[in-house]
């Protein structure tokens, strides 16, 4: 599971298309489909909860290049230490809670399932702090092959958090247009 490897890039790209998956359909199912999810999504944010769960407990053990030296490091223990001391560690910590609705959810009524469920799906949407460092390893892995026109890919980038940044202002303003009496103020 090297840095350079395509299993790294495969695995890396699959986690991006998670984090993506959250990124997008949270902000939907909470503001605009609320307590009406198909169970399929239901089962597939279950699915990706414990995959970002394994790909957390994946991290204690991927080695990663030092920005010092340049160089691969493969020791377990420092692998560990590096991970607990930085801010993904923290970051997937938190993402991981959602899984811990799970053995909650039987003991619950539908009212109280469907806000612990809404804080829950909330608490996901943390995932999307890793976006930038997934770009960053996406970068480094296609400067292996020679350098990038680093403005076209700025400009890539700009471009997929301004998508991004549409789709939550939307499903905001769907969801705070719905909560709310819009009736009286554009009639």
């Amino acid at each position: 599971f090297l840095p350079n490897s395509y299993i790294r890039l495969f695995w890396d790209a699959f986690i991006f298309l998670v984090i993506w998956y959250n990124a997008v359909l949270t902000p939907v199912r909470i503001f605009i489909s609320r307590d009406r999810t198909p169970k399929v999504l239901v089962s597939l944010d279950v699915l990706f909860d414990f995959i970002f769960v394994f790909d957390t407990l994946l991290r204690f053990y991927r080695p990663y290049v030092d920005e010092n030296t340049g160089g691969v490091v493969t020791d377990p223990l420092l692998i560990r230490r590096n991970y607990q001391r930085s801010a993904t560690f923290y970051v997937n910590v938190i993402a991981c809670v959602p899984i811990l609705k799970l053995p909650i959810s039987p003991f619950l009524d539908g009212v109280q399932l469907t806000t612990l469920l809404t804080y829950f799906n909330v608490l996901r949407m943390i995932r999307v702090l890793h976006l930038p460092e997934q770009f960053f390893e996406l970068k480094r892995f296609l400067e292996r092959n020679g350098p990038i026109n680093e403005p076209v890919y700025r400009m890539h980038i700009i471009f997929f958090f301004m998508v991004l940044f549409i789709c939550e202002c939307g499903c905001l303003y769907f969801g705070l247009s719905t909560a709310t009496n819009v009736d009286d103020i554009c009639p």
